[in-house]
C-alpha cells in the first residue's frame, strides 16, 4: 500500500458547486491501462510541461509495480495525449497541438526493468483518434475518423457483396450477421446525424437489396419489416 501512495497525482474531477469530489488516477481493463494526471496550480492551466512529468512520474510508478510482480509493460503500444487549452484575442479557447506541446519541451520517458537505455513514448496529438476496443474516438470529440472507417467497411461489404454469386438467404445472413454487426458497433459510443448515417448505408443497400431479391427502389420499411 505503501508503494501506491507514492504514486500519482491522479485526475480530480468535480461538479459544478465543487460539493463532490473524485479523483482517480488509473483505469484497467484486461490487459489495458489508462492513467490520468492533471495539476492545479492557483487555479490557472498548469504548465504542460508540469503535466507531462507528472505523468512520467506516475507511468514509471506503474511499470516498477507491474515489473516487482513480474509483469511488463508494452512500450511499443504505449502512448499519452496531453490537453492544454489556448486562447485567442478574443477568448476563443482551442487545444494546443502536439507540436506546439514539443515546443515546449513536453516528452515522456519510461525506463523499463532490464533495459539500459529509457523508452521514448508516443505523443499522440488530441485531435488524432486512437483505435480502443473498435472505436475511433480522440479527446477532442471529433469523430472524422471513425466516419471514414465505417465508410470504408461498408464500402468493403458492398464491393464483395455486389460481386458475389450467393442465394437470398445467404445475402440475409450476410445482412444481418456480418454487415449490421460490424457497422452497428460504434454506434453506441457515438453520435452521428442522421444525413452520415443515410450516407453510410446507402451504398451497402443498393448492393444487398437485389441480392436478397428486393428492387433497389423498394421502401425500406418494407425491407427491414417488424
Amino acid at each position: 500500500m505503501d508503494c501506491f501512495e507514492d504514486i500519482a497525482h491522479g485526475m480530480e474531477m468535480t461538479n459544478m458547486d465543487t460539493t463532490e469530489r473524485l479523483k482517480q488516477w488509473i483505469d484497467g481493463f484486461v490487459d489495458d491501462t489508462s492513467i490520468f494526471t492533471s495539476l492545479k496550480e492557483k487555479n490557472e492551466a498548469p504548465p504542460a510541461t508540469a503535466v507531462a512529468a507528472q505523468l512520467q512520474h506516475d507511468t514509471q510508478e506503474w511499470e516498477k509495480l507491474l515489473a516487482t510482480t513480474g509483469g511488463k509493460l508494452e512500450l511499443s503500444k504505449c502512448f499519452y495525449y496531453i490537453l492544454q487549452w489556448k486562447f485567442d484575442e478574443e477568448g476563443k479557447p482551442t487545444h494546443t497541438t502536439k507540436d506546439e506541446l514539443e515546443a515546449m519541451g513536453v516528452t515522456i520517458q519510461v525506463q523499463e526493468a532490464g533495459n539500459v537505455a529509457p523508452t521514448t513514448i508516443k505523443h499522440m496529438d488530441c485531435a488524432t483518434a486512437h483505435r480502443t476496443l473498435g472505436l475511433h474516438k480522440n479527446p477532442m470529440g471529433n469523430q472524422d475518423e471513425q466516419l471514414q472507417k465505417l465508410q470504408e467497411n461498408s464500402a468493403r461489404i458492398a464491393g464483395a457483396i455486389a460481386t458475389s454469386s450467393i442465394t437470398r438467404a445467404q445475402a440475409t445472413t450476410a445482412w444481418n450477421s456480418i454487415y449490421i454487426p460490424l457497422v452497428a458497433y460504434p454506434l453506441l459510443a457515438t453520435y452521428f446525424q442522421e444525413e452520415d448515417l443515410t450516407s453510410l448505408e446507402n451504398r451497402a443497400l443498393m448492393a444487398f437489396l437485389p441480392k436478397m431479391g428486393f428492387n433497389r427502389h423498394t421502401t425500406h420499411a418494407v425491407v427491414y419489416g417488424p
